[in-house]
């Protein structure tokens, strides 16, 4: 028993200044201006919307039809695996970037109606109505960032504040439009009823969908020791739709339909080695 806890007492003896010595190398801030490559590895959170014209021209048809609606963001991963390489010795850099992640936007309408209750010799008559509208759009994309500059802040000797500007172009080889449409009926006489309808389609059959973008991001980043944590906002170029110069009918007047871009914001952690 007791050369068993000697050799257990070795082995911690051993492990733990190796533990400390690793890990204290991890909580080094690297030399980033030293004009070598340093390799990072990103996972993360995305959070997806869009932005343009479109979303006015859907409110539009929305309050036109006496519908209250919203757009909406979907949230999804993002895995990434670059470099950065300064220019020379200076905080100055350029990287490239690969990586995994998502895009798309959800919407959601309600409609509701009522005919009032109405109290007659054979009971109470009418009728109240709720409909609601949800779709979601979601892609799957691999995006590569040729080019990014920036520039890393260090103080506090172990701290680094990372500022950034780059371009992205991506493309969509996965995912889905998911639609949900529910229409309760509420008799005041009784006899209710509930309506409800359902449907998936793959993104390679979605008519007028661009599948690529071509975009810009533009970041910030807190660097402690080797860890990383960031923050980046990412802007499409290339329309969501290609239907943009559609005519759509609201009331008596006709107006362009008008575009959506790809809008998201990626919070990700990431280590350097």
């Amino acid at each position: 028993m007791l050369k068993k806890l000697f050799f257990v007492a070795l082995l911690m003896a051993a492990i733990v200044p190796v533990k400390a010595h690793v890990l204290g190398d991890a909580l080094t801030l690297p030399e980033f201006n030293d004009g070598k490559t340093h390799w990072i590895v990103r996972a993360g959170l995305g959070i997806n919307g869009v932005v343009g014209p479109n979303k006015e021209t859907t409110n539009m048809q929305w309050e036109d039809g006496k519908w209250s609606g919203a757009f909406k963001a979907v949230s999804g991963y993002d895995f990434g695996f670059g470099f950065n390489k300064s220019f020379g010795h200076n905080p100055l850099y350029w990287g490239m970037e690969l990586s995994l992640g998502m895009r798309g936007y959800k919407t959601n309408a309600t409609k509701s109606s009522s005919t009032g209750a109405i109290h007659t010799s054979h009971g109470t008559a009418g009728a109240s109505s709720n409909s609601v509208s949800e779709m979601s759009l979601v892609c799957y994309n691999a995006q590569l960032t040729p080019l990014s500059i920036g520039y890393k802040y260090s103080f506090l000797e172990r701290m680094a504040v990372d500022l950034h500007v780059g371009a992205f172009v991506s493309y969509d080889f996965a995912g889905n439009m998911k639609t949900n449409y529910t229409h309760d009926v509420h008799y005041f006489a009784g006899n209710n009823k509930h309506e409800e309808n359902d449907s998936k389609v793959k993104i390679s059959d979605i008519e007028g969908l661009n599948k690529h973008d071509i975009g810009m991001n533009l970041g910030v980043g807190y660097w402690y020791g080797h860890f990383n944590i960031d923050i980046t906002w990412q802007r499409g170029f290339v329309p969501v739709y290609s239907t943009g110069d559609e005519d759509v009918k609201i009331g008596k007047n006709t107006v362009k339909r008008g575009n959506l871009y790809s809008n998201s914001f990626q919070i990700t952690l990431g280590y350097t080695f």
